[in-house]
């Protein structure tokens, strides 16, 4: 159900994936749509209500991850750790969500 997003001609394409936890959705988890995104041009992950508990690692193209205003909570992946990694120089926007945790990872 994945679904391609516009571009020029020749190379990779940006995405857009739907997370839902209810399986309506591209993917369950955040973690997975943004993995899909490897090897794109970048995209769109956008997350339906809900609260995930992950850790995530953002991937080496820019993203924008927009959630459903504050029925959406990203919270913090486990004890003592980030709810994101940010390993890359990229652009990354985060919209209409709640993001739950102490820090960011760099």
């Amino acid at each position: 159900m994945a679904r391609a997003g516009g571009g020029g001609g020749g190379g990779a394409e940006a995405a857009t994936f739907v997370v839902d936890q209810g399986g309506d959705g591209d993917f369950t988890t955040i973690q997975a749509a943004l993995d899909a995104l490897v090897g794109k041009a970048g995209g769109y992950v956008l997350v339906r209500g809900g609260n995930y508990s992950e850790q995530l690692l953002l991937p080496n193209v820019p993203v924008v991850l927009r959630g459903c205003g504050d029925v959406t909570v990203i919270s913090l992946g486990g004890p003592g750790g980030a709810a994101f990694n940010i390993t890359h120089t990229q652009e990354y926007t985060f919209e209409d969500m709640q993001i739950l945790g102490d820090s960011v990872s760099p």
